[in-house]
């Protein structure tokens, strides 16, 4: 597992606005300074603990060969961790080399004995999707050849981490809308934990 702390970030200190007023025919300087409480979330934002798994599927026809953009579209995500959250303790999974569905279940797996309560976990795939056929009725990430992630693998997953863990799901690619309504039993049961760890009606 690869441990990254990304680059260094500097925390923003209050600072003043200086803009031009009007005062009896005159400009007279106004100072706006930032609320402590919003310099407060930013500094405890960045102490934040941040588990991530990064993955980029193969270019189809070419296996072993990630989708063009895919590393870039990873770094990106990569980088914007490490400096938003650089005083915190983060740990980064990249699959990148041909992954295969074992491998990505795998990760998960890890990921789940890291994640604590109120922890951020972010998921990304870049790549190619696969569009819902009669061999598989679901859309599904396209990862090394032959291999496929479907919706409903990533519902299931997801499931099994605790409702007070604040998820980002980011789906790269053609199809990937599909996991927000892949299967309404997956889709009303993640919700039902979320609203109830929650406390809401929404």
């Amino acid at each position: 597992m690869k441990h990254n702390q990304g680059q260094a970030l500097e925390i923003e200190r209050p600072q003043y606005t200086r803009t031009q007023v009007p005062h009896g025919g005159a400009s007279a300087e106004r100072r706006i300074k930032p609320r402590r409480h919003d310099l407060r979330l930013r500094e405890d934002a960045a102490k934040r603990k941040v588990r991530a798994i990064l993955i980029a599927g193969d270019d189809p026809g070419s296996p072993g060969s990630p989708t063009p953009g895919a590393m870039e579209s990873l770094n990106v995500i990569e980088q914007y961790i490490g400096a938003q959250f650089a005083y915190g303790d983060t740990k980064i999974e990249r699959l990148s080399n041909s992954p295969t569905k074992q491998q990505v279940m795998q990760a998960f797996e890890a990921m789940k004995q890291l994640v604590k309560r109120e922890e951020l976990f972010v998921v990304m795939f870049a790549g190619h999707g696969k569009e819902a056929d009669d061999a598989q009725g679901v859309q599904s990430w396209s990862l090394a050849e032959g291999e496929l992630f479907s919706n409903i693998d990533l519902a299931t997953t997801l499931l099994a981490f605790p409702a007070s863990v604040d998820t980002v799901v980011i789906s790269n690619c053609c199809y990937g809308e599909g996991a927000f309504r892949a299967g309404k039993p997956f889709h009303h049961q993640l919700h039902a934990a979320w609203r109830r760890h929650r406390g809401t009606a929404r």
